[in-house]
């Protein structure tokens, strides 16, 4: 059985290394899990770039459909009366502060495309939840996790029986086209992505990921080895403070061409 691995934080913002975990090692721990699964490649790939950027062509897995609702109770109740029409089961939390979060269990998906089939189930089926929990980087407060504002714990408040929701059944009233990016676009997305981290400032704290980024995307653009330590190199002198040894520019490259 392929392993899936999901991003756990314990705030929601990431501070250091990406730390990719199987869910049986996450739950009861506290803190933030990512909307969706990374299989073993996808898996490198994001600690390599330590980040979960760059996935829009890639597979994405879940086998639970999320649902967010910012001080909204209407928009959430509305929500549970269309669940218990369609039967499935689903566990309902208060968020701790102003919110709710419904918790669907579904087949499990592996999908290009996966959160832009989500985002438009619940925009057209669950209207007024949070559209933008389902950026490929998204994550969701776990259990228990305190609110950061109140200090009130997501709890649970509802669990429903039912049985598990198909996605693919879910009737839409437009057709679902996933976006994605032709070779040629997604390499003009980069090459705007590359300029924007040239340009960048970075102080001493941040400087090594910030290197390996700008690699990396060099190594998506399939620019080789000596065009990245350029590109490094040219980033390190002009906006590092201070800028980095010429070591910790080969090891940036290193890393980032590992295995090619």
């Amino acid at each position: 059985m392929t392993l899936i691995y999901y991003e756990y934080r314990p705030h929601k913002k990431r501070h250091g290394k990406v730390d990719l975990r199987t869910k049986d090692r996450i739950g009861g721990v506290g803190g933030f899990i990512s909307v969706f699964g990374y299989g073993p490649a996808t898996s490198e790939m994001i600690k390599d770039q330590n980040g979960t950027y760059g996935l829009a062509n890639t597979k994405l897995n879940s086998d639970l459909f999320y649902l967010d609702f910012d001080d909204n109770d209407d928009a959430y109740h509305l929500s549970l009366t269309t669940l218990d029409t369609l039967g499935v089961q689903y566990k309902a939390y208060h968020t701790g502060g102003r919110g709710y979060h419904i918790h669907i269990p579904i087949e499990p998906i592996q999908r290009v495309g996966l959160g832009h089939l989500m985002k438009k189930i619940a925009e057209e089926k669950f209207p007024g939840s949070d559209l933008s929990l389902y950026k490929t980087s998204g994550m969701i407060r776990i259990e228990g996790t305190k609110h950061v504002s109140t200090g009130g714990k997501k709890m649970q408040v509802l669990d429903k029986p039912g049985k598990v929701l198909n996605l693919d059944s879910i009737k839409l009233e437009s057709k679902f086209v996933p976006t994605l990016y032709t070779n040629e676009e997604s390499k003009d997305a980069l090459r705007v992505k590359l300029i924007k981290l040239m340009e960048s400032y970075i102080d001493q704290g941040g400087r090594n990921n910030h290197g390996f980024r700008i690699a990396a995307t060099c190594r998506s653009l399939e620019l080789d080895r000596d065009q990245a330590e350029k590109a490094v190199s040219q980033w390190n002198s002009r906006k590092c403070n201070p800028s980095m040894k010429l070591a910790e520019v080969s090891s940036i490259i290193n890393s980032a061409y590992r295995g090619v």
